[in-house]
Formats: C-alpha cells, structure tokens, sequence
C-alpha cells in the first residue's frame, strides 16, 4: 500500500497495474478491497501521466471484471429457477 505513494513514479505506476491482478483476490475482504479501491480512487491526482494513465486502465479493467462476474451470477440465478 505504500508503494502508491512512493516517490519514485514507476513504483507508483506498477502498484497501479497490479491492482488488476491482486485486487480479485481480497473481494472477500471488504474492509481490505474498499481500502484498496479508495487507494486507487486517490492515485487519480497523481502528477506523472503514466501513473494516471495506469490507474485509468485498472479501473476499467476491475469494471469489466465486475460486470462479467455480475454477469454470470445472474446466468447462474436463471439456471437455478429453470
């Protein structure tokens, strides 16, 4: 979590990237996941561009994550009243 402010841009940048694969894994974790989407929501005042660029493609990419997994419950649902 400290690597979303560290001082060194790309350091920032790679934490931002990460999120995609490593925030999946803490969903259970609700106090944890919103920590980590707050963190995000934060880095979007970063001043390098790359960062902000990092940051908005982890958000859309946990987006569309979201809506497949979203999604299929409702795909699931349906299967079950049928």
């Amino acid at each position: 979590m400290e690597c979303s402010k560290d001082k060194v841009s790309a350091v920032r940048r790679e934490f931002a990237s990460t999120m995609t694969v490593i925030k999946p894994y803490f969903d259970t974790e609700v106090d944890l996941s919103l920590e980590l989407m707050d963190i995000l929501t934060q880095m979007n005042n970063d001043p390098d561009k790359d960062v902000l660029e990092a940051v908005e493609h982890t958000d859309f990419d946990l987006l569309q994550k979201r809506k497949k997994n979203k999604g299929n419950a409702s795909e699931e649902k349906q299967k079950q009243e049928y």
